[in-house]
Parts: structure tokens; C-alpha cells; sequence
């Protein structure tokens, strides 16, 4: 794997969730958000840690506007993060080789997704609007929440059903079970509804649509800056601006 020569210490964004909840989708298309921006071209990379489930395919489309690499050493991670503004690690149901959510662990992935984990400046942690997924997805920010801490944490519960109640009733109870635990700190989910997923993962353009990823990327934008200023990131040096705030 070839590294770019170390320029700055990049900002990590870890993007984890149980099997099935969506997270290598919503890690590819918030790396290409993040690159649609030109004074982001070239400085976005998608890292690719997941020993479980799908890995992140090549771009066919737009390869200039994200790298791609398969990390496979904490060593690889760090020396990607001197070479690009935002790395994008596609963590996947890794995590839950440690925190326990799925019946069978990945344990050859753990240690790795532990060090993403520990490096990371924001965790995007995904979970499905049902209660076995919203459960777990308390489960796994309460266990970061002792680890990195939970300001370092973004819910994002993917897959809301369309129909106004059910989706209603889905909010309430990703509210209650956030609001119940040590996992409120977190803040505010970031909520995706079915009809928003389908799209993305059909889309037959170079770039996500928009309307339907800018939500979450809006919210990391915001997340980074806020710990920036705080100085509650994991990096030591920063990328000087970010692009669109």
C-alpha cells in the first residue's frame, strides 16, 4: 500500500455498525461528500478496515476525487493521516469484536478497529430503526463512552420506516433509549429515513445525492470544528479550514 508524504495529521472520521445497518454505504458516500469540495480534491481519503461484511469497491466513477486504500496495520493508519485533510476508515461490524453487540465477534479485526477507535477525531456509529439495532447501538456508544468518551461519538439511526407514525414511533424510541443512558451525551441523532438509504445505494451518478447525505456530513462538519475549537480531538495539528461550513 503507498502512503502520500506526510504533510499534516489529518482528522480520522471512524464509521462503525452492526451488520446490515448500512455503515461501508454511508462511510463511501461521506467521503465523497467531503471531496466534492474543491479545496478537498485529492485530500480525502476512504480507508478500508473491515474484515467483516462488504468492502469499499474501487471508484470506477471519480477516482481522483477519493482514494482508497485497505489498512491492515495501525502503522498503515497513522502514515494515511499525514497525508490527507480527512480519512474516512469504513471501520463495519469490526467493533463488535470487543463491545459485544453481535452473537459472533470479528476478533481478527478488534485490535484494529480498536486502534481506528483510539485515533479517531469522530466515531459515526450506525444503527436500523428496530429495537434489536437501537439497543445495540446504545450498547456500543456507552461502551466508546468509557473508552474515547461520547463527545467523540455521532448516532446515526439509518433505515427509518416511511410512514409518518411508524416513523414517529421509531424517533420516540431512539430518543428514549438515547436519553436513558449514558449514551445522551452523544448528543442528537442523525436519522436517515428507508427512502433516503434506497436512493443512495441505487444512484446511478459519480456523487451521492446531496439532499440526502448532506445531513450527515453537515453534522461531522460540525462535530469536527466544535471539538477543534474545544481542543477534544485526537490529533495533534489540524487542517487549517474546513470545507463546507
Amino acid at each position: 500500500m503507498s502512503t502520500r508524504p506526510g504533510t499534516w495529521n489529518g482528522l480520522l472520521i471512524g464509521v462503525a455498525g452492526g451488520r446490515g445497518a448500512g455503515s461501508s454505504l454511508l462511510a463511501r458516500c461521506l467521503a465523497e461528500d467531503l471531496a466534492s469540495d474543491a479545496s478537498n480534491r485529492g485530500l480525502v481519503l476512504l480507508a478500508d478496515i473491515a474484515t467483516a461484511g462488504a468492502d469499499q469497491a474501487p471508484s470506477q466513477d471519480r477516482p481522483h476525487m477519493v482514494a482508497r486504500a485497505h489498512v491492515r496495520a495501525e502503522d498503515d493508519l497513522e502514515g494515511l493521516m499525514g497525508g490527507y485533510r480527512f480519512v474516512v476508515a469504513d471501520i463495519g461490524a469490526d467493533i463488535s469484536g470487543f463491545v459485544g453487540n453481535e452473537p459472533t465477534g470479528a476478533a481478527e479485526g478488534a485490535p484494529l478497529a480498536m486502534a481506528a477507535l483510539s485515533l479517531s477525531d469522530l466515531i459515526v456509529v450506525v444503527g436500523t430503526a428496530d429495537t434489536r439495532s437501537l439497543n445495540s447501538l446504545v450498547q456500543t456508544i456507552e461502551t466508546l463512552d468509557g473508552l474515547v468518551g461520547a463527545d467523540r461519538v455521532l448516532p446515526v439511526v439509518n433505515r427509518l420506516p416511511r410512514g409518518f407514525k411508524r416513523r414517529s414511533a421509531a424517533v420516540f424510541e431512539t430518543v428514549r433509549l438515547l436519553a436513558s443512558s449514558s449514551a445522551f451525551a452523544a448528543g442528537d441523532p442523525v436519522l436517515i429515513t428507508e427512502g433516503d438509504t434506497v436512493q443512495l445505494d441505487a444512484r446511478a451518478g459519480p456523487t451521492p445525492p446531496w439532499s440526502l447525505v448532506r445531513p450527515l456530513s453537515s453534522e461531522v462538519r460540525l462535530r469536527l470544528a466544535t471539538a477543534l475549537r474545544i481542543g477534544g480531538t485526537a490529533t495533534t495539528s489540524v487542517p487549517s479550514a474546513f470545507a463546507g461550513d
